[in-house]
C-alpha cells in the first residue's frame, strides 16, 4: 500500500509558496526505526515486531523506547498504536494463546511507558487503533475462527469495535459481510495509521478491498454506517483526517501518463477526489514529503533534506469551504 521508498521523495506539482506555522526537529532520526512512524496529536510512534516500541513527545524529544508484553512477560507481536489527549498510549497486539492458536489484545501505557491495562480480545484482532475526542478507543480488524483460531473466520463478524478507558467492550459494528471476499479489509502495518476519528461524530478508516483498489469508509460514533468511497489512486504518499473531517491524500504518480505528486481532498458531496495545492515552502531547498496525518486541523508533513524534521501547514481549502464539513450528515 504505503511504499517506504516514497519517504525519500519530495513533492514536486507547483503550489503556493509557504512557510509552516510550526516546525519540529526530532531528536534522532525521526524515521530511522526500520519503518515510517505513526503520527498522532503531536507524538512520533516507531514499532517493531516483537513489541519494541519508541515515542517521540510534541516537542520532538524523546519520550520513551519499551518493549510491550503479555502480563506474565512474554513476547507479542505489535500492530498500530494511538496517542489519548492525556499522553495514553495504546497499542494492538497479537499473541500466541495459551488455549490454542492466536488471539488479540490492547495493551495501555501511561505517560512514562509504563502498561497499566491489558485488554484481551481473544479471537478478534484489533489491527488498527485510535482514540475518539470522549478518551474511547476504537479498533479495525479481523477475527480468527475455531477451531485453529489461526485462519480467518469463516463466519460473518464485526470488524469494528469500541472500547471504553477501562477496557470494557462498549460495542461491535460494521459486518465482514459488507466487503468483498479475500484479503481482509483491515490489513495489519506497522508504519503511518488507517483509523482515526474527527471531532464531529465521525470515524474512519482505510480498507482494502480484496484484489482491488482501497476505499475510505466512514461510521459515526453509534456505528452507524455513513459512507463508502473508493480510491482511485494509490494512497502512497500520506493520509491525513483532520478534526473538522476532511480527508486529505497525498499520491505519487509513476510510470506512463502524469508523473509527479499530488494532494487530494474528499468531496463528500460529488463523492469524488479534488486536488488541492499542496505545500510548498518559500526556500527552495526546504521540501515537503510525506504527509504523516493531522494534528487538529493542520497538515504535518515530514520535511526534506534530511529525515529529523516535521511541518506543520495549514490545509489548503475547495472553493467552498463548508461543502466538506457538509457533506455526509
Amino acid at each position: 500500500m504505503l511504499r517506504l521508498l516514497l519517504l525519500f521523495a519530495a513533492l514536486l506539482s507547483p503550489a503556493t509558496a509557504q512557510d509552516p506555522v510550526r516546525q519540529t526537529t526530532y531528536a534522532g532520526a525521526s524515521h530511522g526505526f526500520l519503518t515510517i512512524p505513526a503520527f498522532d496529536k503531536g507524538y512520533l510512534i516507531f514499532l517493531r515486531n516483537l513489541g519494541e516500541l519508541r515515542l517521540y513527545d510534541p516537542k520532538g524529544l524523546p519520550a520513551y523506547d519499551t518493549i510491550v508484553t503479555q502480563p506474565d512477560g512474554r513476547d507479542l507481536s505489535i500492530g498500530s498504536a494511538a496517542v489519548d489527549t492525556d499522553g495514553t498510549v495504546a497499542v494492538a497486539v497479537g499473541y500466541a494463546s495459551p488455549k490454542g492458536g492466536y488471539a488479540g489484545g490492547i495493551v495501555h501505557l501511561d505517560r512514562s511507558g509504563k502498561q497499566t491495562r491489558f485488554i484481551e480480545t481473544g479471537p478478534y484482532m484489533p489491527t488498527q487503533i485510535c482514540f475518539a475526542p470522549d478518551h474511547t478507543t476504537w479498533t479495525f480488524g479481523w477475527q480468527r475462527g475455531a477451531p485453529d483460531f489461526v485462519r480467518e473466520d469463516g463466519e460473518d463478524y464485526f470488524m469494528v469495535r469500541r472500547y471504553s478507558k477501562n477496557g470494557k467492550e462498549l460495542g461491535a459494528y460494521l459486518p465482514r459481510s459488507l466487503f468483498p471476499p479475500g484479503l481482509s479489509p483491515s490489513s495489519p502495518g506497522r508504519g503511518f495509521w488507517v483509523i482515526r476519528a474527527a471531532d464531529s461524530d465521525r470515524i474512519g478508516a482505510l480498507a482494502y478491498r480484496g484484489s482491488s483498489r482501497e476505499e475510505w469508509i466512514e461510521w459515526d460514533r453509534s456505528g452507524k454506517l455513513i459512507g463508502r468511497w473508493k480510491l482511485d489512486f494509490e494512497p502512497n504518499g500520506g493520509l491525513a483526517y483532520t478534526t473538522d473531517g476532511r480527508l486529505y491524500f497525498h499520491t505519487w504518480s509513476r510510470g506512463a501518463g502524469r508523473k509527479g505528486s499530488r494532494l487530494v481532498v474528499l468531496d463528500r458531496e460529488t463523492s469524488s477526489w479534488k486536488e488541492v495545492p499542496a505545500p510548498q515552502t518559500r526556500n527552495p531547498y526546504d521540501r515537503v514529503n510525506i504527509l504523516l496525518g493531522a494534528d487538529g486541523n493542520h497538515l504535518v508533513f515530514s520535511m526534506v533534506p534530511g529525515e529529523t524534521r516535521l511541518g506543520w501547514f495549514a490545509p489548503p481549502e475547495l472553493s467552498a469551504p463548508n461543502q466538506i464539513q457538509q457533506a455526509g450528515k
